[in-house]
């Protein structure tokens, strides 16, 4: 079952790329409510997928997809340096600040991205040679739009909260009309 030559655009039985952005971006946002670490989220969360599709490698079958670039532990590594990096040196700058947020959101993104296609199939486990995974669901099942569906729900019910919290927050009595 050799995928379309469109590849990375149809993805066969992995996760629908629209559904990763959903639930990515909402974990993301539900998590932190911070929307630089929320856009590198959504950046990073097809990103094992377009690292491992290129016009050289049109041949990719379902057998060897997902291998090195869904393998957690790297992105793991890379997530936590950075995050205790941030926490060392504490950006003063808008900039270097910035730019933590975004990439830690980004290796967040590649880390979600694997979990979700944990649950339609299998990735590389603490090993490249060892798989974990258990296929909940088919790609492009209505569960899979059903998460998506929810984590959007969610995700504009905390906004809506956090919104009204914010604007409480700053009111003063002198602005409270009854």
């Amino acid at each position: 079952m050799l995928w379309k030559k469109s590849f990375p655009f149809s993805l066969g039985d992995s996760m629908k790329w629209v559904n990763h952005r959903i639930i990515t971006t909402s974990i993301a946002f539900l998590l932190t409510q911070n929307i630089p670490f929320v856009l590198g989220a959504y950046a990073g969360s097809t990103l094992p997928d377009r690292l491992e599709a290129h016009k050289e490698r049109s041949n990719l079958t379902y057998y060897n997809h997902r291998q090195v670039t869904h393998w957690f532990i790297p992105y793991m590594i890379a997530f936590t340096f950075l995050a205790i990096l941030g926490f060392v040196i504490n950006p003063s700058s808008e900039v270097s600040s910035l730019f933590f947020k975004v990439t830690l959101g980004g290796l967040f993104g590649c880390i979600a991205h694997i979990a979700e296609d944990a649950v339609t199939g299998t990735v590389p486990g603490l090993t490249l040679h060892s798989r974990m995974g258990k296929a909940f669901f088919k790609t492009g099942d209505n569960k899979e739009y059903a998460v998506s569906a929810i984590c959007i729900v969610l995700t504009i019910i905390t906004l809506i909260t956090v919104s009204y919290t914010h604007l409480r927050a700053h009111a003063t009595p002198e602005h409270l009309v009854c």
